[in-house]
């Protein structure tokens, strides 16, 4: 502990705790009377403050001082976020009014995009169903091919089969032979 706050602390008790215990006790009570305590009480009080103030005048001088500084440094700051803020509120109702403007634009750059997005669509669509629709006839055409060779192996089957029918019914054994002996002759001229 420092000197100057014994010597705060070794005031106060002197004049204001020492005399209160030794009327508590009741040594001086005929001595002193009410006025005269209160009169001792309001000394101790003002040589207390007198204290109080001689010893903390400087700190709490330079404490108010620098709180008066922080306050205007802060005022300062608050003006300059203030202005910034104001600037920046002009900045945007600028931008706002010109908002309007660049929607008319951009909605009309956008028609006219949609108008040539359409345009190429219908155009590749036209190019598609002309694909698709040759495609069609070269599938058709081709179902066309496929089932007319099947009906021809169908009627070669059938009439194969028919003869055959015809043949085993109405060929005799002589005839039998006679077509195996040219089969035999053909087969031998050929090797």
């Amino acid at each position: 502990m420092s000197f100057s706050k014994r010597w705060i602390h070794t005031l106060i008790w002197l004049t204001v705790l020492a005399p209160t215990q030794v009327l508590a006790a009741g040594g001086i009570e005929s001595v002193f009377s009410d006025t005269w305590l209160t009169i001792g009480k309001a000394f101790n009080l003002v040589v207390i403050i007198g204290i109080l103030v001689y010893f903390l005048r400087k700190p709490i001088g330079h404490f108010f001082a620098r709180r008066s500084a922080d306050i205007q440094r802060r005022i300062r700051e608050a003006e300059q976020a203030r202005d910034a803020a104001q600037a920046r509120l002009a900045d945007i109702q600028a931008r706002l009014e010109k908002l309007d403007t660049e929607m008319d634009e951009i909605r009309r750059q956008a028609e006219a995009d949609a108008r040539v997005e359409r345009e190429k669509i219908l155009t590749q669509t036209e190019k598609d169903v002309v694909k698709m629709r040759q495609r069609a006839r070269n599938e058709i055409e081709s179902l066309k091919m496929q089932t007319i060779r099947e009906l021809r192996e169908y009627t070669a089957a059938k009439v194969v089969e028919m003869a055959g029918d015809v043949l085993r019914r109405e060929l005799t054994t002589e005839d039998e032979e006679r077509l195996f002996n040219s089969f035999l002759e053909k087969m031998g001229d050929k090797h």
